[in-house]
């Protein structure tokens, strides 16, 4: 492939990526902590991401969800369409982690939509971000409501949470959930920025007579792979200096 061509290539894959949107499912079950910042995060990054929402009952009893369908669909059941979806989900966001559904996941129980959705997904390998406000038991909320005060309890809830690593769950604060999303769909800007300047080893690229005429005398004792023209004017303009 020579220079020509793989600049082409560079031009159109550029241009794919510059078109294509993240698929992001977003799982939230009963809790709604925080929930203003993570929609303004949502919300913020929309034009890189394709959303879609799935709650658990218990979220549907107690919270709103139907304001989340100004960022995306909601999935209602787990059906052939939906699973065959997952399959193009490029990562899958958990705001809204509480200890049951920590449990859950990190038992391989799947008994409702949301939890089965991540479930496929951890078996198809997808990248799952979890935030884990919701569940903590030794954070200032926890303190407040004295659920803070059995040690052999939280260390339940820590274990459960090293199983869910082991799965391949990242659990996170919610501030390095925010950064680690973002650094997710911000990669796409960096690999776009880089190819907007594609740059072809000097070694792979063949000179031509055009490129040896600007400066013959740095291309004498070249190495670098050039055109028969090339060559044979270097040739005569190095026996033209021995003449001289």
């Amino acid at each position: 492939m020579n220079a020509e061509e793989l600049e082409l290539l560079l031009k159109k894959v550029l241009a794919e990526l510059t078109e294509r949107q993240y698929h992001v499912l977003v799982v939230g079950f009963g809790s709604n902590q925080k929930e203003e910042h993570i929609f303004s995060l949502l919300e913020k990054h929309q034009s890189h991401c394709q959303y879609q929402f799935v709650f658990s009952k218990a979220y549907q009893e107690f919270f709103d969800s139907s304001k989340w369908e100004q960022l995306g669909g909601l999935i209602q059941t787990a059906d052939a369409t939906v699973l065959a979806d997952l399959a193009q989900v490029d990562l899958i966001l958990i705001p809204y982690l509480t200890r049951n559904s920590l449990a859950k996941l990190a038992l391989g129980v799947a008994d409702n939509l949301p939890l089965t959705l991540v479930n496929q997904g951890l078996l198809m390998a997808k990248p799952v971000m979890a935030a884990n406000h919701c569940w903590l038991t030794d954070n200032e909320f926890a303190a407040f409501r004295e659920i803070n005060q059995n040690p052999a309890m939280q260390q339940l809830y820590y274990d459960h949470e090293a199983k869910l690593k082991t799965l391949g769950v990242q659990s996170l604060t919610l501030q390095d959930w925010k950064e680690a999303f973002e650094d997710f769909i911000t990669k796409k800007s960096r690999i776009i920025k880089q190819m907007e300047t594609p740059q072809v080893h000097s070694s792979t690229k063949v000179l031509t007579l055009k490129d040896v005429k600007q400066d013959p005398l740095a291309y004498l004792s070249s190495s670098q792979k050039m055109t028969d023209l090339a060559r044979e004017f270097l040739n005569e303009h190095q026996g033209e200096g021995r003449h001289n």
